[in-house]
């Protein structure tokens, strides 16, 4: 037996044990990490209990490792197996599109496509990341695991001073599979949490697949995220609560047919007595979201619900999206009037309107489509309260025509199933469809944000003619053949694209930013950043590059506040990444 992490008298080793598993040695992860930890691609990891990242630690998961969380754990509270991120602690995780980073259940063999399917959820806990930027609730315990100084979350108390800026870490193509144990009623595990998560975290390209609980939630904090992927959930896909005002964008939702499901979204803006200073405020661009089908029968308790659940005082913005395939009693649109409980029964002050505020303009909904609702395909019909306003502003702002999606069939069992392991489902949109042209980034939440990326297509992807399909090669949904094969990334097809990927982060920056080259194979390249008028302000690479992935630090305390390009060319294309300065 060997040790990863120091044990200290007050906490709990890594602990690592040597069993077969398949072709590779599997290591157990438990307790609390301390220090730096590296985990190997060559071996599979088993975490038993919850494994916590302690404050000032930091865990580093390299491309192409397994991690399986144990069914039955052996330590902690000896009912659920979680991966937890502590404040102050750091989560390297830094998948690629050829070898993701894959969380998953014990029993679950990877190489097998069948083994495991959407119906098997719960099978272990999921993961957590904790951090110290704002909330609407203060210091708060996150759901699901033992309340202790471990699982705590937000600022103010000893030691964690609030910062919108905190960072831990990164996550880049990472797939979260068959999670959301429930400890007790109302205490599940999401199969990503994130508690007060701040701004200079890094979250990219990450799938949640088949957790019985939400697939993503926000609890506060500003944390920003692109190239999200729900499917199979029980619950909903994003729900955001307490504060949280991030940014999303290219985000694919996909319900069951006839399992448990929730909301596309659940948005809150804050608890009872629902007046915090800090509401929930955040921006969507570019989501897709398919419903379990019109003519399907979906399960639990939100069977029949809508598929955008606003509430609870909430403010935000959706733009440029498409909500289809849904079926549901209670319309696609719910824009609370007066806070309610779970039932639908009033609480709390009359005068607090999640409805209002968007009849202010604090709350929008605007250049979107709406199609293949069960209940009509009108605003009238979609928007579930009778307000007669909100929906002619609804009316006004979006688009009520079919989007044009290649195949998301609903559950009917027919032979174009697109929810099973058949290779169908292609949620793009066809060539001259309406979501693949039309979308708005001049609106006002959008223009100047360079957040978000401006591209022409509504919902998460593009058309299948426009480019390429950046859930495949890394997802369950393409390892386990729901995927058509028409969407296979073809290197043939865009060399550009496959030869290499840029990115910069964090941004904006106001310190020293690092850019994230990856090269297919080793070659030539010239890496240069370049102000708004063409002009060079550095040069981070000239030459030969190695294959795989290569980082340089880029000071921009001397640069003036504004955006800037970091330009790469390469011997097949020239591809930009755009980077704002701030002060």
């Amino acid at each position: 037996m060997r040790s990863l992490a120091t044990l200290t008298a007050a906490a709990l080793a890594l602990l690592l044990s040597g069993t077969a598993f398949a072709q590779s040695t599997t290591q157990t992860l438990s307790g609390v990490l301390t220090g730096t930890t590296t985990l190997s691609a060559n071996e599979v990891y088993l975490i038993d209990g919850e494994v916590y990242v302690d404050n000032g630690a930091t865990l580093n998961i390299p491309a192409g490792t397994v991690l399986k969380g144990k069914q039955n754990p052996t330590t902690g509270n000896g009912q659920s197996s979680v991966l937890v991120v502590q404040r102050g602690g750091t989560l390297n995780a830094r998948g690629t599109a050829a070898a993701p980073i894959i969380f998953t259940a014990e029993g679950d063999d990877v190489t097998d496509p069948f083994d495991t399917n959407e119906t098997q959820r719960g099978l272990w806990g999921g993961v957590i990341i904790l951090g110290n930027a704002t909330n609407n609730r203060g210091v708060r315990q996150v759901e699901g695991i033992p309340s202790t100084d471990r699982s705590k979350y937000g600022c103010g108390d000893a030691g964690f001073d609030c910062d919108e800026d905190d960072d831990s870490g990164e996550m880049t193509y990472v797939s979260i599979r068959h999670a959301g144990f429930t400890l007790t009623p109302n205490a599940e595990i999401n199969g990503l949490t994130l508690g007060s998560v701040g701004r200079g975290t890094l979250l990219e390209h990450i799938e949640v697949f088949a957790n019985s609980d939400d697939s993503f939630e926000f609890f506060g904090g500003t944390v920003n995220a692109k190239y999200l992927v729900a499917s199979f959930s029980g619950d909903d896909d994003i729900d955001w609560d307490q504060g949280y005002t991030g940014k999303l964008q290219f985000v694919f939702s996909l319900k069951d047919e006839s399992g448990d499901v929730g909301r596309c979204i659940e948005g809150d803006g804050a608890a009872s007595p629902f007046t915090a200073a800090l509401l929930s405020d955040p921006v969507v661009s570019n989501l897709t979201c398919v419903g379990s089908g019109v003519g399907s029968t979906p399960g639990g308790s939100d069977a029949g619900g809508p598929t955008l659940k606003l509430r609870e005082n909430t403010r935000g913005a959706i733009y440029n999206s498409v909500f289809t395939a849904v079926q549901s009693s209670a319309g696609g649109i719910d824009l609370e009037v007066q806070p309610e409980d779970d039932n639908g029964n009033p609480v709390g002050d009359a005068t607090i309107s999640t409805a209002q505020n968007f009849r202010e303009g604090e709350l929008t909904i605007a250049n979107n489509i709406f199609f293949d609702f069960s209940v009509g395909n009108d605003a009238a019909s979609i928007v579930r309260r009778d307000e007669a306003d909100i929906e002619a502003t609804i009316a006004a702002a979006n688009q009520f025509v079919t989007p044009g999606l290649v195949n998301v069939a609903d559950g009917s069992g027919a032979a174009d199933d697109a929810r099973d392991q058949d290779g169908v489902l292609d949620p793009r949109p066809g060539f001259g469809s309406a979501a693949a042209s039309g979308a708005d980034f001049t609106l006002a939440r959008l223009s100047g944000d360079n957040f978000f990326t401006p591209v022409s297509f509504k919902g998460a992807f593009p058309a299948t003619n426009q480019g390429l399909f950046w859930a495949a090669g890394w997802t369950a949904l393409d390892d386990m053949l729901y995927f058509s094969a028409n969407v296979t990334v073809d290197a043939e097809e865009a060399p550009e694209a496959a030869a290499s990927a840029l990115r910069a982060f964090p941004n904006p920056a106001s310190g020293v930013a690092t850019v994230a080259l990856t090269l297919a194979t080793a070659q030539e390249v010239q890496l240069t950043v370049v102000d708004m008028l063409g002009r060079e302000v550095a040069v981070l690479a000239s030459g030969e590059t190695a294959a795989g992935e290569t980082r340089f630090a880029l000071p921009v305390a001397d640069l003036q506040a504004g955006t800037y390009l970091v330009r790469l060319a390469t011997e097949g294309a020239v591809s930009t990444q755009m980077l704002t300065v701030v002060r």
